[in-house]
């Protein structure tokens, strides 16, 4: 009975390539994966109005995840982007007094389904993902 040949999997091992120091699939499939990975806000956070999956921890110290959007200081005017039956007192608070404006105050904001409403997250927020639609999706 002739024997079966198996290959390893050990490190610097690819199925298509043999013994190298990097496997092109391999380091493909690392990059997506880094595409789908948690991103603590502490290393860096996502470009300004651009809609991303949060994880927050809220009053009870529990964690929650939501869609938001990120603002950045000093980008979006809060008449632009604050919900009318915002408390007077939040969006006063970025007052620019060179400018003569008042700036939406940096954070994330809770992206709903009603177009005009963005609740600003007061919890604190530790991590994020980008949204990445299958490519079925991307055209619709």
């Amino acid at each position: 009975m002739a024997k079966k040949e198996t290959r390893t999997t050990e490190a610097g091992y690819c199925p298509l390539y043999g013994y190298t120091e990097t496997c092109p699939r391999v380091e493909h499939l690392k990059a997506e994966l880094d595409k789908h990975r948690w991103i603590p806000v502490s290393e860096r956070l996502p470009e300004n109005k651009n809609r991303v999956i949060v994880r927050y921890v809220n009053g009870f110290n529990k964690q929650r995840i939501t869609i938001a959007e990120y603002i950045a200081p000093k980008t979006v005017l809060s008449e632009d982007w604050l919900d009318d039956d915002c408390p007077l007192e939040f969006a006063d608070s970025c007052y620019d007094e060179v400018k003569d404006c008042y700036w939406a105050p940096d954070g994330f904001y809770e992206s709903m389904y009603e177009v005009e409403t963005n609740m600003f997250i007061d919890d604190r927020v530790t991590h994020w993902k980008p949204i990445i639609l299958p490519e079925a999706l991307k055209g619709e």
